[in-house]
């Protein structure tokens, strides 16, 4: 039985996005109209003579912290009383592998006392005791990738005896936001 099939064909193929008129990125928030805009730019998309290439897009690609949003455009019917023209127009796919989706910390430092956990990017609340004679405290968050660490990272901030709170935001590009809490407790003189 050489080179006959019984089912299916002899075939090596690869898969993906070969083309880059495939895909649109958007670092936008993700609203219905930025949704509009992608999927018209890549209907419009022409062939280097001009003709153009007959792409329908057929899902949207969002990362985790934009799923709900991703949800109100593509499965809701009605949407402020009206019919939503965007109801079913694309599935949705939700992956964690986005740049940026989840923005998040690759370090965290304090210059005094030990972080409580020890550091890891998915844990966003943390303690830290000091004795009473530390009266200030600047704890410091390295952002992933493009995303920045806003908030109270890098500034010092004093302490008084008992419970101090610390925030850190981190900003990723599609406007996704992750905190951090970092508890510092003074002991009393």
């Amino acid at each position: 039985m050489k080179d006959q099939y019984l089912y299916g064909i002899r075939y090596r193929g690869n898969f993906g996005y070969a083309f880059w008129q495939q895909a649109a990125a958007s670092r936008q928030p993700l609203t219905a109209e930025a949704y509009q805009a992608a999927r018209t730019l890549m209907q419009t998309f022409t062939r280097d003579g001009g003709d153009p290439l007959g792409i329908v897009p057929t899902h949207l690609v969002a990362d985790p912290a934009n799923e709900a949003a991703a949800r109100r455009i593509l499965e809701m019917q009605i949407v402020n009383g009206d019919s939503n023209p965007n109801y079913h127009t694309a599935g949705l796919i939700v992956s964690p592998w986005l740049p940026g989706s989840s923005p998040r910390l690759s370090g965290l430092s304090a210059d005094a006392g030990t972080l409580s956990p020890a550091f890891s990017p998915e844990v966003t609340s943390y303690a830290i005791s000091v004795a009473s004679g530390v009266t200030g405290i600047t704890i410091t968050g390295i952002a992933e990738g493009g995303a920045e660490a806003g908030g109270d990272s890098g500034q010092a901030k004093p302490l008084s005896a008992g419970a101090n709170i610390i925030s850190i935001t981190v900003a990723a590009a599609n406007g996704a936001l992750t905190t951090y809490t970092i508890t510092v407790t003074r002991a009393a003189a």
